[in-house]
């Protein structure tokens, strides 16, 4: 017995590489990649285990599909690199000075850059305050970017003036100028002046905005004072002379009395000061009492003869002063009664004195002996004789002669003066 079966085969030609997903890729880290199996309503097989046309694939690997068309399969392998971007890091903001330098580096040796300033290098140097950016494309062509501020702020001025000389005693204000910023002097005070009066090299540090400083220093130098010293106020006599010497040779002088000489020799009472200027502008006075006293007027008058017997008190004047007269004596009048030169001195405010003298002769009486009583014949002649030639004579009878020659009885006496 025999018989026939029948059975219908469909022969589908499927042409070679019918699935292709393309060369193995590199791609940048973040971007996704579509992987398309083609041939639309075939049945599709992932190593994700996705069954889709296509796949979306954001890390490396391996991928591969296969596909189903009827009875017939093909499967394709692709490699998916994922490439981080290039890593750009022009670091934080930053402020500088001006004058300062700073380079920004986008690093990446090799890539491809592209900055907001137009400039295509890897590195750049800005001068001026700004937004700085820059895009970085590497060699598979993954981009990254960066920004940084740059902000240059001036430098502080210090400026502390020019070296000063200053005399003992004074003092200077130091100021660092700058409202507002910090300060740090070489005393160790951190406040925006100071006030010195000591000799030293003082300098200051300005900061502004924490960042940028300036540095100026001075000298200060302070000279002693000048020394003026005109003495212990004074008493002269009138006619006595004194030399005011404000010291200080090769300074500038300017006495009350309009003086401008080193020594002035004043002849009247009176204070007298000076003020001493030396070439650094250093000044100093001193002021002195002068007073003239008039000298004592002693006058013991005129030379003088006294009898024998007779005293002659001799006075000084000038109440009030102190006395010395060549006796010993200090009393202001002396008792004399012997022959002698008596002198003294006089002294007021005990400074001034004078000296006068005077020459005392104590004359002895005339001796006058007219004899004794005498009786004479009428007729007979007498002559009675005073003696003591050059003496003046006063008689009884009214004669001034030496002698008379009385003719008639009677008592005569006779008064000689010598």
């Amino acid at each position: 017995c025999s018989d026939t079966a029948y059975e219908t085969v469909h022969v589908v030609k499927i042409p070679f590489d019918v699935v292709h997903l393309g060369n193995d890729t590199s791609v940048c880290t973040g971007v996704t990649l579509t992987l398309n199996a083609g041939n639309p309503g075939a049945i599709y097989s992932w190593s994700t285990g996705a069954t889709s046309q296509t796949i979306q694939v954001n890390t490396t690997g391996t991928y591969w599909v296969k596909v189903l068309i009827g009875a017939c399969a093909d499967t394709d392998t692709i490699v998916v690199t994922f490439i981080p971007p290039p890593i750009v890091n022009l670091g934080n903001d930053t402020i500088l000075c001006i004058g300062q330098t700073i380079t920004l580096n986008a690093g990446n040796a090799g890539a491809t850059f592209l900055w907001n300033t137009g400039a295509t290098t890897q590195t750049i140097s800005p001068t001026i305050s700004g937004i700085y950016s820059v895009t970085v494309t590497n060699t598979t062509g993954c981009k990254n970017e960066d920004t940084i501020h740059v902000t240059f702020i001036p430098l502080p001025e210090a400026d502390l003036g020019e070296d000063s000389t200053l005399c003992t005693g004074q003092s200077i204000t130091l100021g660092a100028g700058n409202s507002g910023n910090s300060y740090l002097w070489s005393t160790g005070s951190t406040t925006q002046t100071i006030t010195v009066n000591t000799s030293g090299d003082y300098s200051v540090t300005v900061t502004n905005s924490g960042i940028c400083s300036a540095i100026d220093d001075v000298t200060i130098t302070f000279v002693p004072l000048l020394v003026v010293n005109l003495g212990n106020d004074t008493i002269l006599c009138v006619g006595q002379t004194i030399t005011l010497n404000a010291g200080n040779a090769g300074s500038a002088f300017l006495w009350n009395t309009g003086a401008t000489t080193q020594t002035i020799s004043p002849t009247t009472t009176g204070n007298y000061s000076v003020t001493v200027t030396n070439a650094t502008g250093c000044k100093n006075e001193d002021t002195i009492h002068v007073a003239f006293i008039p000298l004592p007027i002693v006058n013991l008058g005129n030379d003088t003869s006294m009898c024998v017997g007779q005293s002659l008190t001799i006075n000084a004047a000038n109440a009030g002063s102190t006395y010395l007269w060549s006796t010993g004596a200090t009393t202001q009048t002396i008792n004399v009664n012997t022959t002698g030169n008596y002198s003294v001195t006089v002294t007021n405010s005990g400074i001034c004195s004078s000296t006068d003298n005077i020459n005392i002769a104590i004359v002895p009486l005339p001796i006058i002996n007219l004899g004794n009583d005498t009786s004479l014949c009428i007729g007979q002649p007498i002559t009675l004789y005073a003696g003591n030639v050059g003496s003046t004579f006063l008689w009884s009878n009214s004669a001034i002669t030496q002698t008379i020659s009385p003719t008639s009885s009677g008592v005569y006496s006779v008064t000689v003066t010598n």
